[in-house]
């Protein structure tokens, strides 16, 4: 577990030599005092023996709070109140271990023990999400979003320079009586303006003149961009308050060559076969549903043919069921469509005969022909599963990466995506009333969606459909949408006396052909620790 590839051999031994009592992870020690704060680059691995308890334990609790951060960006958190819930979740889960002598309870740790189990948790989740450029980009974002918010809650200048100097992070600190005289006057005649109220008052030793750093310009875009900086022969002059905005860039790069590097070489640290089940099942986190066996289903059953009808009307998410809708009036979708469609199938359980049956049948009645279907469909759905080409398949696509495809445009047949950003409102109000959403969480979902907070209108849809209260936990994927309306339609029969609705026995139909698993079932984690999965059951 240690990336240089011309010693590789040597460190895989000493992984081996570790046994079953725990691993061996070393690096270069760099010289210089001890870092007295959890900021890092983390360009260094850890050093030194550790159990796989441990380093479950810790890859968990960082997940926790990387998890946390996703499920506040997504509601779109004020500030002050997103700081607090950071800092809060940071507390329970990275700054506590557990107590040796009840393991029902955690013990709090001092700042060393705390720097270590960080650049533990940062390292196991890092060879977790390294393979795929889909995992890259959701750990880079999300770590970033952690280290911003542990740089804007730092308050300490001097533990803020101690971080740079450690870091080998050269930055030149000035104050006005050092700068030129052109630019001197250039900054006064700045700091009047609108953009420049809000400057931190942080000033050099010394002086009582604000600091300010002297860069190159392209380190500091995202200061210009804002106004926030005055150049002159090729150098920005930020305030000192701007720092982050230098720093958060080179962590960002050193992150993701980090990642880049591990998965050119991370066959070898998975020779260790304690260390594979962990890592595929922490990968299988990132996104709710991301990545998914093929064989993996929904938590309360299997689709099928003969339920599908039922399941689509009473639980597919809106984006599912808009494409399904359009394939069953125009007989067609474009191929991204279909993909979307036929991996999210694919994870509710519909098998791959009885896609291809359902596909084939709803092609019936446009230019595609059987014959045409078999010559010309039928490999891409037989891909699709993981039966053709490298077989791996494809994965159903998250919330995120339907809001962030490509542009809809129904006039030439593209109705993919996430319908709560391609909508007009008067199209999405229609939508909602077919759902049964009315009143007040059917205004409040049109707004959310007018404000561009796609997942939230989604979130907010599905308690004024289904009539629950909002739980805080916000949709992420829409296969997590599928499982939690079969999980409430499932309730609902189970608390049925045979006197309801008819759509009430159509519900229990429903979920009796699905061949529901057991509620509270989980999927298995293989190999995974006894350890592991009771950490994330609950138990």
């Amino acid at each position: 577990m240690f990336f240089n590839d011309r010693s590789s051999l040597a460190k895989e031994k000493r992984i081996s030599q570790a046994g079953k009592a725990g691993i061996s992870i070393a690096h270069e020690e760099k010289t210089g005092e001890p870092l007295q704060s959890v900021l890092s680059l983390y360009c260094d691995n850890p050093s030194g023996e550790l159990s796989l308890e441990e380093f479950e334990h810790s890859a968990i609790q960082r997940l926790k709070v990387l998890k946390e951060i996703e499920q506040e960006k997504a509601r779109n958190t004020k500030f002050e109140a997103y700081t607090n819930k950071i800092r809060e979740c940071e507390r329970c889960n990275l700054s506590t271990k557990p107590d040796p002598s009840d393991s029902s309870k955690t013990k709090p740790i001092g700042m060393k023990e705390r720097i270590r189990l960080d650049q533990l948790s940062h390292y196991a989740l890092r060879l977790a999400y390294c393979k795929t450029d889909d995992q890259r980009r959701w750990f880079v974002t999300h770590e970033t979003a952690l280290f911003r918010h542990r740089f804007e809650c730092e308050k300490s200048d001097r533990t803020r320079r101690s971080f740079l100097e450690q870091q080998g992070i050269r930055v030149q600190i000035i104050n006005k009586d050092e700068m030129p005289d052109a630019v001197r006057e250039g900054i006064e005649e700045m700091e009047k303006s609108m953009f420049f109220k809000d400057i931190n008052g942080v000033t050099k030793q010394g002086t009582g003149n604000p600091a300010y750093l002297k860069v190159p310009f392209e380190e500091v875009l995202d200061s210009v961009k804002r106004r926030k900086a005055f150049l002159n022969a090729g150098d920005a002059y930020v305030p000192y308050s701007e720092l982050l905005t230098f720093v958060e860039p080179r962590f960002k790069m050193a992150l993701s060559a980090t990642l880049t590097r591990s998965s050119k070489v991370i066959h070898l640290v998975e020779r260790d076969q304690r260390l594979v089940a962990l890592l595929a099942f922490l990968r299988e986190q990132y996104l709710a549903f991301g990545n998914l066996s093929q064989e993996a289903t929904g938590v309360t059953g299997t689709l099928n043919l003969s339920n599908l009808e039922a399941a689509s009307k009473q639980a597919f998410p809106p984006c599912m069921l808009q494409m399904k809708d359009r394939m069953k009036s125009h007989h067609h979708l474009k191929w991204e469509g279909r993909k979307q469609l036929g991996a999210f199938l694919k994870r509710a359980g519909l098998t791959m005969e009885d896609s291809m049956v359902w596909w084939k049948s709803s092609f019936t009645g446009s230019h595609v022909t059987p014959e045409k279907f078999d010559k010309e469909y039928s490999y891409a759905l037989r891909y699709l599963y993981g039966k053709e080409g490298n077989g791996h398949g494809y994965k159903p696509y998250t919330c995120m990466r339907l809001i962030m495809g490509e542009p809809a445009n129904e006039k030439i047949g593209v109705v993919h995506g996430c319908p709560f950003k391609i909508l007009t409102e008067d199209q999405l109000t229609l939508m909602l009333r077919k759902l049964g959403v009315t009143d007040a969480p059917l205004r409040e979902t049109v707004e959310l969606a007018k404000g561009e907070h796609f997942q939230l209108a989604c979130q907010k849809s599905f308690h004024g459909r289904y009539k629950v209260e909002d739980d805080g936990d916000v949709v992420t994927h829409p296969n997590d949408y599928y499982d939690k309306a079969m999980a409430l339609l499932e309730d609902k029969a189970e608390g049925s006396d045979g006197s309801n609705s008819q759509q009430q026995s159509q519900t229990s139909q429903m979920l009796e052909q699905k061949n529901c698993e057991p509620r509270g079932q989980k999927r298995d984690v293989g190999q995974v620790s006894g350890a592991l999965a009771a950490m994330i059951t609950g138990q």
